[in-house]
């Protein structure tokens, strides 16, 4: 079924896909004009969750016309063939073809990446401010990931497999933990019950109050979060850093203090921390809130 209008609106389809939700916006230029969202938990298979999708797209056009689709998807993915292959934290919706749907029941083109990487393209595309030639991502929501571009060139992987920051051992255990077993919203959310927050949000206003039980709960997520961006900054020294996704933003002022505090002794980074600069930007009509955390001087 291809979209049709009466009218001459035209809109491009933006769909965000997550762990435990999916956002459809329809988007002309930097204007997000309606929004749609999905809970995972109510369409718990590609055939029920294919049928809301394709309502919520409808609705999200209203009686525009759609020229085209973007996804953003969390890895492993097919990008190309836009087959879902993540078992981590998508397992029930593991070999769906959303791409081969959504062309026959749209019938126009469709490109689907990384949603961490479609961030940060978002990023780049709508502050003007962000001039510098090497930008990094790091994305703490449902789970967490990373993305890094360089003169306008996504750094990416061979076929589906994209650089995965979540995956990387993070102890040398018996039972080896990867960094998304602490930086991640499931990990906020478990500290939350165990120590009896009830849910994220209320552990997380504890601790930015001083509770001292909830910090020390939130001891690895805060720990997490500063090593993985001393990766990034080691990894790739980009000039500018920013920081985005639910965790990170419920959190964001006791995280930013221990990266600085990490960074303070980073190798790539001694004397330039001078020019650090933190700027909470809250942007209500954009999906993700950014903050710049680190600006490096270009080198002579």
């Amino acid at each position: 079924m291809k979209n049709s209008s009466s009218d001459n609106q035209r809109v491009t389809i933006g769909i965000d896909i997550g762990a435990t939700k999916i956002v459809v916006g329809a988007v002309d230029g930097t204007a997000i004009h309606r929004q749609q969202r999905i809970l995972l938990r109510d369409f718990p298979t590609p055939e029920t969750c294919r049928v809301a999708m394709i309502d919520a797209i409808k609705v999200a056009a209203s009686d525009a016309t759609i020229d085209k689709v973007g996804i953003g998807c969390p890895g492993p993915t097919d990008f190309e063939l836009g087959v879902l292959l993540n078992f981590f934290t998508m397992p029930a919706y593991f070999g769906w073809n959303l791409i081969s749907d959504l062309e026959a029941a749209f019938g126009v083109p469709i490109v689907m990446i990384n949603d961490v990487q479609a961030a940060l393209l978002g990023e780049i595309a709508l502050e003007p401010g962000l001039n510098a030639e090497s930008i990094a991502l790091l994305s703490v929501g449902t789970g967490v990931g990373a993305a890094f571009c360089y003169n306008g060139t996504l750094l990416e992987g061979r076929g589906w497999a994209q650089p995965e920051i979540s995956q990387i051992p993070v102890s040398a255990n018996e039972k080896t933990r990867v960094l998304e077993d602490f930086l991640s919203g499931k990990f906020v959310e478990t500290q939350a019950v165990q120590g009896g927050y009830g849910h994220a949000a209320a552990i997380a206003e504890a601790a930015r109050q001083g509770d001292a039980k909830a910090l020390t709960l939130l001891e690895p997520f805060f720990d997490s979060a500063a090593w993985a961006v001393s990766v990034v900054v080691h990894m790739y020294s980009p000039q500018v850093v920013l920081l985005s996704g639910t965790a990170l933003h419920s959190l964001f002022p006791l995280v930013e203090r221990r990266i600085q505090q990490r960074l303070a002794s980073a190798f790539c980074v001694a004397g330039c921390i001078s020019s650090t600069r933190s700027t909470h930007k809250k942007r209500p009509d954009l999906p993700i809130t950014a903050w710049v955390l680190l600006a490096l001087p270009v080198a002579a």
